[in-house]
């Protein structure tokens, strides 16, 4: 069975007022947590969101974590976001994979 993926934002960091806008997000913290339905790894990272006058400007009280989200995963990158993911996969194989022991050899 393959791991799922579930970003969330835990803290925003912004400009009360910035080119005219109030509430602008500058920067935003986020944690990617993988889970293979048992174990439950989880990375953490800051994104700087940098603000473009050309694009259409969305009021903060507007704002919804999907729409964060899908800002980090493109400041990001697709390449960078599947680097995350499979950090994930590696550490929940690594950190909870059963742990391997010695046996003796039988003598007959």
């Amino acid at each position: 069975m393959s791991n799922t993926y579930t970003w969330t934002i835990s803290s925003l960091e912004g400009y009360e007022t910035f080119q005219n806008n109030t509430n602008v997000v500058a920067n935003v913290d986020w944690i990617c947590t993988g889970t293979d339905g048992t174990n439950t790894a989880k990375i953490c990272g800051t994104t700087p969101i940098i603000y473009n006058s050309s694009n259409s400007f969305v009021p903060f009280a507007s704002l919804t974590q999907a729409q964060i989200i899908s800002w980090v995963q493109s400041v990001l990158g697709a390449n960078k976001v599947s680097d995350i993911q499979s950090e994930l996969d590696l550490i929940i194989q690594n950190e909870f994979a059963p742990a391997m022991i010695n046996f003796t050899i039988p003598t007959s």
